[in-house]
């Protein structure tokens, strides 16, 4: 048991048994938690972003800049950019998934019903 704090210095807020019954109950609740904590929000605005930037920075090359080793150098930086963040966000779903996966076996070998007790504390100022 991990105490960031001395327990005689704080207030004691309450206590509470936590009972597991259901595995099934469990395991089925388990994607809905993990997924939403790792969702990888910057990286698809990033996604979404570079795949605006990339046919406007094609359209402003071919129709306004004289087509250049400058501009298609542009063009295959944002490509490889956004292909590199595409693989990206695959693989994170990837872990996401072996996360889950790992969770369900961790809780799969624990002997249910499942019994915990849990007491919380406020730190003193």
């Amino acid at each position: 048991m991990y105490v960031a704090f001395d327990p005689q210095e704080a207030t004691f807020l309450f206590e509470r048994n936590i009972k597991l019954e259901s595995k099934e109950t469990l395991f089925s609740q388990i994607p809905a938690m993990v997924r939403p904590l790792y969702f990888p929000k910057k990286r698809i605005k990033l996604l979404i972003g570079l795949l605006v930037a990339w046919p406007v920075y094609f359209l402003a090359s071919v129709f306004f800049i004289w087509p250049n080793k400058l501009a298609a150098q542009g063009l295959a930086i944002l490509a490889f950019a956004i292909i590199g963040l595409v693989i990206s966000i695959i693989s994170h779903y990837f872990a996401v998934f072996s996360e889950i996966r790992r969770l369900k076996k961790l809780y799969n070998n624990l002997e249910w019903p499942i019994e915990s007790y849990c007491a919380f504390l406020q730190k003193d100022s």
